[in-house]
């Protein structure tokens, strides 16, 4: 069996409101062109396809053409999306029916009421795998499988519960594929923005064994966390912080127990993500001429690395949209790097609004509280804050 694995496309992501739905075009120009070389038998995504749980009517229809281009291209592949923290799973699901007519299956949200088999979608017919789709879901909002166990433990008895009814109608010994969408214990954000000890962490081990390839998504960078268990990552940069390499994974497996076969294909990037200076801040003007001198035909987001006493100027911005005018270059915005009078050794982060919005409240609390206090939130009231963040999502 062969699987594209792929994840995090974040369709209607705006970076610092510029519009990037001829990116997104790309990726998936290039996602059709894989599909057409290497004749997969299932097409995995692992979560956030949109990037708002509100995606505007012209973002819904670019992901509903190109699905639809996709399915024309190979009727035959089996397509599964599971939803993602950045997804509405009802808005997801609503035309599930409608997309299973096109081999493509729909999970938004995990069964309430042991209602495990619409988690188990076959590959193929006679299938030639199974895969385990399991979309994005909070630790405390797992279904109780029965066992009356409390929340905490209820997502590991859930991924066991799921591995043990797919042995049961797996005798013909088939590949299996299971997805999740979380933080996983270990793994390597890179410079995404997350904390990985917040409340979407998850053990390993708690996820069971009984699966072939784990697809995984939330994590932005991809990489192979353990064997058979890896992060696609995303198909474009979505921060600044992403300026790597990205891709789909391409996955191959012979028979249920067997290890896979990895390869990756790489996505083309239309505009890179490009800090100036990469590394060491440097004074305003000193940065406002390095980006005078950009090449004027270069496609690119460009953002300044700048360093204050307290405060940035009041026209800054306005000179470094000036001096891009007539660039093909997409001036974002400048990070301020303050360098303390008493301490220039020790340089605080200013996170701009587009990376605030892609922390959990956790993560903001845990951030203002180092910054205001210069110590780690301890975890008692960590521990307090998670409850009433728990209490309002089940009201």
């Amino acid at each position: 069996m062969k699987v594209i694995h792929t994840s995090d496309w974040h369709l209607g992501h705006q970076l610092y409101n510029w519009d990037r739905t001829d990116e997104h075009q790309l990726f998936f120009d290039e996602l059709l062109k894989v599909i057409e070389i290497e004749h997969p038998d299932a097409l995995v995504v692992s979560g956030d396809v949109y990037h708002t749980i509100a995606p505007s009517a012209s973002t819904q229809k670019l992901y509903i053409d190109n699905m639809l281009r996709i399915h024309a291209a190979a009727p035959d592949m089996t397509i599964v999306i599971t939803a993602g923290n950045h997804d509405s799973s009802a808005k997801l699901e609503v035309d599930k029916s409608i997309w299973k007519h096109f081999n493509l299956h729909v999970i938004g949200s995990v069964a309430r009421k042991g209602d495990l088999e619409k988690h188990i979608i076959p590959v193929g017919n006679p299938a030639k795998g199974y895969i385990l789709a399991v979309p994005h879901c909070y630790p405390q909002n797992f279904p109780d499988t029965g066992e009356d166990l409390p929340r905490e433990k209820r997502p590991a008895a859930f991924y066991k519960a799921l591995i043990e009814q797919v042995e049961s109608i797996n005798s013909s010994s088939l590949p299996v594929i299971m997805t999740a969408h979380t933080t996983v214990i270990g793994s390597d954000p890179r410079k995404q923005d997350i904390i990985v000890g917040g409340i979407d962490s998850i053990d390993i081990r708690e996820l069971g064994e009984g699966f072939d390839y784990l697809a995984l998504g939330h994590i932005h960078f991809p990489q192979t966390i353990a064997p058979g268990c890896r992060y696609s990552g995303s198909p474009i940069p979505v921060s600044f912080n992403e300026d790597y390499p990205h891709s789909v994974t391409i996955v191959e497996l012979e028979e249920h127990g067997s290890s896979p076969v990895l390869r990756t294909w790489k996505m083309p990037t239309l505009r890179p993500v490009i800090t100036i200076p990469e590394n060491e801040p440097i004074e305003f003007e000193e940065a406002l001429r390095l980006l005078e001198e950009f090449p004027d035909d270069k496609e690119a987001y460009i953002r300044l690395n700048v360093k204050v006493k307290q405060y940035g100027g009041a026209d800054w911005a306005a000179k470094a949209a000036s001096a891009t005018e007539t660039k093909k270059c997409r001036y974002c915005c400048i990070q301020l790097q303050s360098i303390r009078e008493d301490d220039s050794d020790q340089a605080f982060k200013q996170f701009s609004q587009e990376e605030m919005k892609a922390l959990n409240p956790i993560e903001i609390a845990k951030l203002y509280w180092k910054q205001t206090n210069g110590c780690d939130m301890d975890a008692e009231l960590q521990d307090k804050i998670l409850s009433v963040i728990c209490d309002k999502e089940e009201e």
